[in-house]
């Protein structure tokens, strides 16, 4: 396992591991591999990205997940007090680059670009979390979320197929967020219909629905 920093304080020790130690369970992997860490700014403390591979799962892919988001607890919104510890989680293809020069292609770092992005804007409260879900549009109308793709907007969804929440051992739950690109189309479409529709339609498609594809075929028409 290769780490590259560590957290100081006592929750974000014990957040670490157990969020390590729950995502080398889910994706069957016992090498974590560091992207670094950075600072937040305005005194909120410093984040870190970890990879981890699935190979060995039914649906191959790499995930990209935060460590640290989950040490502030964020002010509740209406009834989702629950959601108050969060981290991000992104799957990208088992063909994306993990390292080196390809990685920094602009094709291939968006999504790297996009959750530190998120991140930032989670904890300084231009992003309404917590709650179950939400639809971000990069500027409007939305444009491209980076190069080779149309994908305009990114949606954050909660504790979804099979990350559930967990506890730590102070007795703090921390959930997850997938980040999954969307096309504006379908930022639309859950504008008219609702967000069930949409996730029946992506649900159709199974775990595949959660892994960025920059040129993948529209969940709906």
């Amino acid at each position: 396992m290769k780490m590259a920093c560590s957290l100081s304080n006592d929750f974000g020790s014990s957040a670490r591991t157990s969020i390590v130690s729950t995502f080398q369970k889910w994706f069957h992997s016992n090498e974590i591999i560091s992207r670094g860490c950075f600072e937040l700014g305005d005194k909120q403390g410093e984040i870190e990205f970890l990879w981890i591979d699935a190979m060995t799962m039914e649906h191959p892919f790499q995930t990209i997940f935060s460590v640290g988001l989950s040490n502030k607890s964020m002010e509740p919104i209406g009834s989702a007090s629950a959601f108050n510890r969060i981290e991000l989680i992104m799957h990208l293809p088992l063909s994306w680059p993990a390292s080196g020069k390809r990685l920094q292609l602009s094709e291939y770092h968006w999504p790297e670009e996009w959750l530190r992005t998120l991140a930032r804007s989670v904890l300084d409260g231009s992003i309404p979390l917590p709650g179950t879900h939400v639809i971000i549009s990069n500027d409007e109308p939305p444009v491209p979320l980076g190069p080779g793709t149309e994908q305009t907007c990114l949606l954050l969804i909660a504790d979804f197929y099979q990350c559930f929440p967990i506890e730590t051992s102070e007795g703090q739950k921390i959930h997850f967020y997938h980040v999954v690109p969307l096309y504006t189309e379908e930022r639309d479409f859950e504008k008219a219909n609702g967000m069930q529709p949409l996730l029946e339609a992506m649900a159709a498609k199974g775990l595949e629905s959660l892994v960025v594809r920059p040129d993948r075929e529209r969940f709906v028409n």
